[in-house]
């Protein structure tokens, strides 16, 4: 019989105690820097599907569904339909919160709007009005998401005023890491063209101030994949509720086609005709 050695013993118990490498499952692995994975979207020249619900007082005020295809500077096309359910008690007595659902495409610093309000007021047949300069977001775009994480700028501002970043669960079959944290709408406003778009106009001191709460889910790739924000719109005659928006980000990577209306379906206006639908106090 050999003899067991006291050298011989501790290589045993080492070897008995000695790590054993297990493979991790593929969701504990870590997510992706998000800025760098928006990027590389960017440069692709790729594109989104969104899809997005607005409540006011848990009841749906808007939904907008549509497409981003970008380019290596960020937003290059996009299309989007909004529709309202809105009963005008719940906000204000203005004509264009009873228009019939608006389409907007915006095809680099062009927008076509066929919004039946802004047509009716020229006497066309035609359906589209052409901008210069245009709103992405359409007319109702300050009912609808007003946090854009497929800007690099905007997806920086969040990212580096994050409170909290936590497992989010799954969204759109994919696990997420869930960021929270809040911004005001002045702070978006310097770094977001969408936000721009949406407002329509300049905010003003009060609307600078107001504080937007938001939670973005990032999936394993590191791309967004929900947003979710939710703020008072009381600088907008809005004093009860808040509007909150929960927004989807869709087939990442998707080849997005966005064509302009037809010519003899245009009429041109200008950007100072466009007015937001709740005036800025």
């Amino acid at each position: 019989m050999r003899r067991v050695t006291p050298k011989l013993a501790a290589l045993a118990v080492a070897a008995l105690f000695a790590p054993v490498a297990v493979a991790s499952p593929a969701h504990a692995k870590p997510t992706p820097d998000p800025l760098t994975a928006l990027r590389k979207q960017l440069t692709a020249g790729g594109g989104v599907t969104y899809t997005s619900r607005t409540t006011l007082r848990n009841k749906r005020i808007a939904t907008t569904t549509g497409a981003f295809r970008f380019g290596r500077s960020g937003l290059a096309a996009s299309r989007l339909s909004t529709g309202l359910r809105v009963e005008l008690p719940s906000l204000r007595e203005n004509p264009l919160l009873e228009a019939l659902p608006e389409e907007t495409v915006k095809i680099g610093r062009t927008a076509y709007l066929r919004n039946v309000e802004l047509v009716l007021r020229h006497r066309e047949r035609r359906p589209w009005a052409q901008v210069k300069d245009g709103p992405a977001t359409g007319l109702y775009g300050v009912l609808g998401q007003l946090v854009n994480p497929t800007e690099p700028a905007t997806l920086k501002t969040l990212l580096a005023q994050s409170r909290s970043k936590r497992p989010g669960g799954v969204v759109g079959g994919t696990r997420t890491t869930l960021y929270q944290g809040k911004v005001t709408i002045g702070r978006l406003y310097r770094v977001s063209p969408w936000l721009r778009d949406a407002l329509l106009t300049k905010p003003t001191p009060r609307l600078a101030k107001t504080t937007v709460d938001w939670k973005l889910y990032v999936g394993a790739d590191g791309l967004p994949r929900r947003v979710v924000s939710s703020w008072s719109p009381a600088a907008l005659g809005v004093t009860k509720g808040r509007f909150t928006a929960d927004s989807t980000f869709t087939r990442w990577g998707r080849k997005i086609s966005i064509k302009p209306p037809a010519d003899h379906e245009v009429i041109q206006i200008p950007k100072s005709e466009i007015k937001p639908p709740l005036p800025v106090k």
